[in-house]
């Protein structure tokens, strides 16, 4: 296969290079008119499974592409997938994707919704320094 610097080829990221993880909503108390305070998010054991995990990653490595950020793409970024859904079933689970780069900053593309597990939402990026 020959390849002029003209193509682009998609790089799909490594499933083993996605960290996956899975919080809880924990309660701590309740005042006198029965609203919740003191809420943590709390890891649990379940992962989120490596096809869903890759999709949204590729979902959001497009969407930061189309954005205007594929600058910051590149092979020493790590990618990571959360969600604090965990009482929900994952088909109706919100997904938050994460790029780690290795400067320190990080890339988020919040609020990702998912249909019978294909990606086709989110809620916009956020940036961490």
């Amino acid at each position: 296969m020959h390849i002029t610097s003209t193509q682009q080829v998609e790089v799909a990221p490594e499933v083993d290079m996605i960290t996956t993880t899975v919080f809880n909503v924990e309660t701590r108390g309740y005042n006198w008119i029965k609203n919740a305070y003191n809420k943590h998010l709390v890891e649990t054991s379940e992962q989120i499974t490596a096809g869903l995990a890759k999709r949204l990653v590729r979902f959001a490595q497009r969407q930061i592409e189309e954005s205007g950020f594929s600058a910051l793409v590149d092979d020493k970024i790590r990618w990571s997938v959360e969600t604090t859904d965990a009482h929900l079933k994952p088909s109706d689970r919100i997904y938050h994707v994460t790029l780690h780069r290795p400067e320190g900053g990080e890339l988020i593309l919040n609020g990702i919704m998912t249909d019978h597990g294909h990606p086709f939402l989110h809620h916009g990026f956020s940036v961490e320094i």
